[in-house]
């Protein structure tokens, strides 16, 4: 038996079960008096109700359908199939819209987690970008050079810009960790609340980037925040000075 005969046999399953049960349908409904047009619109509904049995099969994970195409058929899966058929054209109403109600569920779902791994990827790229930006070499214009060093910050949002690469292993900064890189050595302590200031104008300034992780916000310098960082008269402080600052 060919695949095309196997294809012809179920699509005369569906068919007949659908006249079939939309026959059965029709005489349960127990009619004052029988008319053919009444007939003809339950054995419509019964055939397209059949029609939706592999949909059906599929969102239940059945393999009873591609059974029916294997070379070697068990004939009782055409018996089990015609039966599923006549069941959904009897029920046809009932058997539509609960598939109906189903498929649309199954589908929003579907949606929720596309857009729950597309906010999972954004965040995911976000927190690399800074990391892939510092470890990118970067062809730095005179221009752009210029002007990073005209730029006007304070004197606490420079040394924010040099808190930020004061650790010699993380790029990505919690505020903690910026906070007490900032207050290294001071005899009188900036709050955190100032430094939370300094750093949401130096991210309106596009000097540092802003990344919500799971762990909480981290902070991270910009390209722009390099250049200036770097010709800014922002120094570095070496690696013996920042080894005991914590992320």
């Amino acid at each position: 038996m060919t695949l095309d005969y196997r294809l012809a046999g179920v699509i005369s399953i569906i068919l007949l079960t659908g006249i079939a049960g939309g026959t059965i349908n029709y005489f349960l409904s127990k009619p004052e008096k029988l008319e053919w047009s009444s007939w003809l619109i339950t054995s419509f509904v019964g055939i397209g109700a059949s029609f939706l049995m592999p949909l059906f099969l599929r969102t239940i994970s059945s393999n009873l359908l591609s059974d029916l195409f294997i070379e070697k058929v068990k004939y009782d899966d055409y018996l089990v199939f015609f039966g599923f058929c006549l069941l959904a054209a009897i029920s046809s109403r009932a058997f539509i819209q609960t598939l109906s109600d189903k498929v649309l569920k199954e589908a929003k779902e579907a949606r929720k987690e596309v857009a729950a791994v597309k906010a999972e990827i954004g965040e995911i790229e976000s927190s690399f970008a800074p990391i892939v930006d510092s470890m990118t070499e970067q062809e730095l214009e005179k221009s752009a050079q210029s002007e990073a060093i005209r730029a006007e910050l304070t004197d606490l949002e420079k040394e924010i810009l040099k808190a930020i690469t004061s650790h010699p292993k993380f790029t990505l900064r919690s505020l903690t960790g910026i906070t007490q890189a900032v207050n290294k050595n001071k005899t009188q302590e900036i709050s955190r609340e100032e430094i939370r200031e300094g750093l949401i104008n130096l991210v309106n300034h596009g000097y540092v980037a802003e990344v919500m992780g799971k762990t909480g916000v981290r902070w991270a310098l910009t390209q722009s925040g390099k250049v200036l960082n770097e010709y800014g008269g922002c120094p570095q402080v070496s690696q013996k000075e920042s080894r005991d600052l914590l992320i």
